[in-house]
């Protein structure tokens, strides 16, 4: 059990960090799928501190979307 426990956690962590790789270099979207993939994995493993981890970065990049479709005066999509 601990191997796949690893596994996953390994995986998730993976997945943040590939999500704050594309966060860098400004690719928001790509940023959010890594960062809820990371988060989802993390759910499904019952990784509590990880998922909270990843939840502050998903909110940080839920921001910066929010704020790019405001100041494109997209602000229905900024919701």
């Amino acid at each position: 059990m601990s191997v796949e426990f690893k596994y996953v956690e390994g995986q998730a962590y993976s997945l943040q960090g590939l999500g704050i790789c594309d966060e860098k270099v400004f690719n928001y979207f790509e940023a959010k799928d890594y960062l809820e993939n990371a988060l989802e994995r993390a759910v499904e493993g019952a990784l509590e501190n990880p998922a909270r981890e990843f939840s502050r970065d998903l909110v940080r990049i839920y921001q910066t979307i929010a704020i790019q479709y405001q100041n494109n005066n997209e602000f229905d999509l900024s919701l």
